[in-house]
């Protein structure tokens, strides 16, 4: 079996920076993300069983959807102490459902751990073929010295006593069967065991966790997920790049589309029952435009040259 999961904990304020709502406007939020992205996995792959981790009730409202698409509901603990004085974060979250889905999951099952402000734009076929035994995670492609890779290495020299040159991987995608989960899990836990001894640890998070984890336990197993999905950054801050359509990936993960480009693909869904073309929802994101003109490009290309070599 194959599974597509998505985590939601409801927490006491809203500490997301890409949302500005109350709790209960950020869970509506996140509730149409996660539907969004489900309702886009299952349009391209009806083999994968979706799965909501929540610590809370999921409305009425909101169930409809999830048993039209299918989907297991698990109703899962936010218990797990992280770190004796880190900030509340829905990521840490992700704990407490790697353990339900090792309790409850074959060794053989495959699991996807996706954020719920994912949408997948074709068939995942190709990432489970490549998956085997191994791990797939997001390498997030920061240098040595780029300061969130760089706090997530002094955190560990402080932890462990020892340098390091550990990945930088993102929450935002987990792929791999529940046998290697299970491996992920024990070394997190212990990652967690490990840093609850240091109370000054630098924005300590679910991706140091995972980080150091692989870095000291699953290094071997580790392969970057880069092929199949990829973090575009729109509005303000835009890193946007067109693997969305030359070699492209298949999950586009959306950061600050929570409140805008998701709930678009929600509302499409909504209203159609199905998911938007890539197309239209490229221009939606604000992506950069497909075709170009190539002649206006090979002329001026042609001029440049020419200028260049007097």
């Amino acid at each position: 079996m194959k599974y597509v999961v998505n985590m939601l904990a409801k927490p006491e304020k809203v500490t997301v920076s890409q949302i500005n709502a109350s709790v209960d406007g950020a869970m509506d939020l996140y509730f149409k993300n996660s539907i969004a992205c489900f309702a886009s996995v299952k349009q391209f792959n009806e083999d994968l069983t979706p799965v909501l981790c929540a610590d809370f009730d999921v409305p009425e409202k909101y169930k409809a959807y999830y048993d039209k698409l299918g989907a297991k509901i698990e109703k899962v603990p936010f218990d797990l102490e992280v770190s004796s004085k880190s900030n509340w974060s829905i990521c840490n979250y992700r704990y407490c459902v790697m353990k339900r889905l090792c309790e409850v999951l074959e060794d053989e099952d495959y699991v996807l751990m996706l954020d719920t402000d994912v949408v997948c734009v074709d068939n995942l076929a190709p990432l489970f073929e490549d998956v085997w035994d191994d791990l797939f995670l997001f390498d997030v492609n920061h240098s040595i010295r780029n300061r969130d890779r760089y706090n997530i290495i002094l955190n560990y020299e402080k932890i462990y006593g020892e340098k390091c040159n550990l990945i930088h991987y993102g929450g935002e995608f987990i792929c791999c069967k529940v046998k290697v989960l299970k491996e992920l899990y024990k070394a997190c836990v212990e990652m967690i065991k490990d840093s609850l001894k240091f109370d000054d640890l630098i924005n300590f998070n679910d991706e140091h966790i995972t980080s150091i984890a692989v870095y000291r336990s699953l290094k071997d197993k580790a392969h970057n997920a880069e092929a199949y999905i990829y973090r575009y950054w729109t509005k303000g801050f835009y890193l946007v790049s067109t693997n969305y359509f030359y070699n492209s990936v298949l999950l586009w993960h959306l950061p600050v589309e929570k409140d805008y480009g998701m709930l678009k693909v929600f509302a499409y869904y909504d209203k159609k029952g199905k998911i938007p073309p890539a197309k239209k929802m490229a221009f939606w994101f604000g992506f950069p435009p497909k075709r170009r003109n190539h002649l206006i490009y090979f002329v001026l290309d042609k001029i440049k040259r020419k200028i260049f070599k007097k």
